[in-house]
């Protein structure tokens, strides 16, 4: 084992979280530390040296090793301010000519979009040569726009000068920029030494190229933020280790990342905005209990979450949440690839339902304790576990251009995360915005809030009944009692229908009991409109013979929220005393 040991020489840490503008990156993320130690390589006065190529080769072997474990105390928080400072991209060009300049940029962002699409387009024929006439016809565009620029800068250079511009020349001077607002999030640090440790030992043939990056190493993040670096045979015991099913989600360098950056940068040429490529990684704290093998068998598990906060507009009750679901399935049909992909529209190309588990958009909402109201603070869109990297990327990309969507709408920069806005129809209009990868503040968005490990679990939202059961308030008690039973086996049958084992006990239940619900009768009908067979709706409690981890999604609304469940347990594993009889 082996470590890079990163010293904060001014005791705090600058750099701004990917996800959030407003709040502080801790643990640095080993994507970053590896970004690093990439411009440390790149900045040298030739690549073609002898110790450039060794440096190369070492870093490619750095990026082969798994995810380093990370040894770091805890980081406090800094007030963060808000600072105006003048704006660094000024432009004297004329609007004509600076459109025609974006339309150039647009152009080429969208071959590069179509050229990864064909890198991880599907092996057969079709789909193959149907990604190829993609990528042919952004190239066409990409000659077209640069023709078209090319021309405008003739026809704008031949005419003189004009008094606007000749005034607007002063903006390129400090005192005439304009002021824009910026902020630069930062964690005091009590004990500033931070180790990455990787379980390999450290490769000798690398050790000379490496500790003359970590020498020349100056910043991991701002430039305010500076380090001095040194690489160790021997690593301390971690605080953050490597687990699928971890709470903590990082940013690590993989295979290629290397070359990635190198890509990136022949496009960027660190004047455009950008985003850092990076693989996602689970860690968790080296006290807490590994949670064990994800069971394949489940269609949906505590990875793949995609959460989505709420930060606009009216706070919803959960009864509302399918009219949400809904309204961001329609978002997503809209701005996925045409066709939808099966794993987001749930049908087939001949438009049959799909037999594989797709995409569920599950409201989440704020219920389980003396405080909770039930309103939806956002929502997750889980991917099934079977889903494979095609299906991935195909809701990666509908999420992507809805973003792109509004980023354009609203005037943001192209790295910031824009608000949503979401239609229900009604005249109500909420925002929400991505929380990538779980890393959400608020407990009811965490997914260990409904993936904890438990016997006894008990619905947030009513289970949508596969089968009708009957009446169950029928006035004759032995007709009742024949629909309730029957009720309890269809919930015990959904539950093997999404991979859980069978339940050692179901209790159909009158109404919700987790505080802050809403009883099975306040939700609209499902499905929703004329003509189609409507779903009985029951809240349930339910008992397994062994805990199972979560989330527990059952019955025919799943994949809108309804049948939601929750976890009966406290920190101890004893039953919640929130839970009302």
């Amino acid at each position: 084992m082996f470590a890079l040991c990163l010293d904060y020489l001014t005791g705090r840490a600058v750099a701004t979280a990917y996800n959030d503008r407003q709040g502080a990156e801790w643990p640095p993320h080993p994507a970053r530390v590896f970004s690093a130690l990439v411009a440390t390589w790149a900045e040298q006065e030739s690549l073609d040296s002898d110790e450039a190529r060794a440096e190369h080769a070492a870093l490619a072997w750095l990026e082969s090793l798994p995810p380093p474990a990370i040894a770091c105390d805890e980081g406090c928080a800094r007030t963060v301010m808000t600072h105006y400072v003048p704006t660094n991209d000024v432009s004297l060009l004329p609007a004509k000519l600076d459109s025609a300049a974006g339309k150039q940029h647009e152009a080429a962002a969208a071959l590069a979009e179509a050229e990864s699409a064909l890198a991880t387009s599907p092996s057969d024929a079709k789909a193959l040569k149907a990604a190829q006439k993609e990528v042919e016809k952004a190239r066409k565009a990409v000659a077209k726009a640069q023709e078209k620029f090319l021309s405008t800068a003739a026809d704008v250079y031949s005419e003189p000068a004009s008094a606007t511009q000749a005034g607007d020349a002063g903006k390129l001077l400090p005192a005439g920029r304009g002021r824009q607002p910026r902020s630069f999030p930062s964690l005091g640090l009590p004990q500033p030494l931070v180790h990455l440790c990787w379980p390999v030992a450290l490769d000798e043939t690398h050790r000379p190229a490496l500790e003359r990056l970590a020498a020349r190493l100056m910043r991991i993040g701002h430039s305010s933020s500076l380090v001095h670096a040194r690489w160790l045979s021997e690593a301390p015991a971690a605080e953050w280790v490597p687990d699928e099913m971890g709470e903590l989600l990082l940013r690590v360098p993989g295979p290629g990342q290397l070359s990635r950056l190198q890509a990136a940068h022949e496009q960027h040429q660190g004047v455009e905005p950008r985003v850092l490529p990076f693989r996602a990684q689970r860690y968790r704290a080296r006290d807490a209990a590994p949670k064990g093998k994800i069971d394949d068998l489940r269609h949906f598990g505590r990875r793949n979450w995609i959460v989505l906060q709420r930060c606009g507009g009216p706070l919803l009750p959960l009864t509302r949440g399918v009219d949400v679901a809904r309204a961001v399935r329609a978002a997503l049909m809209e701005c996925a690839d045409q066709p939808p992909h099966e794993v987001i529209s749930g049908h087939k190309q001949d438009g049959a339902p799909s037999t594989s588990p797709h995409v569920a958009i599950v409201p989440l909402p704020h219920v389980g304790n003396r405080h909770a109201d039930g309103g939806l603070r956002g929502l997750a869109l889980l991917l099934p576990q079977q889903a494979d990297k095609a299906s991935e990327q195909a809701l990666l990309r509908a999420l992507g251009r809805w973003e792109q969507r509004s980023r354009q709408q609203q005037g943001l920069d192209a790295e910031d995360t824009p608000p949503l806005k979401l239609g229900l129809g009604d005249g109500i209009e909420i925002e929400l915005e991505r929380q990538l990868w779980g890393e959400a503040r608020l407990r009811t968005l965490q997914a260990s809030s409904w993936c904890q490990g438990s016997r006894e679990w008990v619905s947030v939202t009513p289970v949508a009944l596969d089968r009708n059961p009957g009446d169950l308030a029928h006035r004759d008690p032995a007709k009742r009692a024949e629909a309730w039973r029957a009720a309890a086996e269809t919930i015990a049958r959904a539950c093997s229908l999404v991979g859980l084992p069978l339940p050692e006990a179901v209790t159909v239940l009158p109404s919700g009991t987790w505080p802050g619900g809403a009883k099975a009768a306040r939700f609209p009908a499902f499905p929703p409109g004329d003509g189609k067979l409507r779903r009985m709706k029951v809240h349930a409690r339910i008992r397994f013979a062994e805990p199972v981890t979560g989330p527990v999604l059952l019955g025919a609304g799943r994949f809108y929220g309804l049948g939601l469940f929750k976890p009966v347990t406290d920190d101890d594993g004893a039953i919640s005393a929130e839970i009302r009889p």
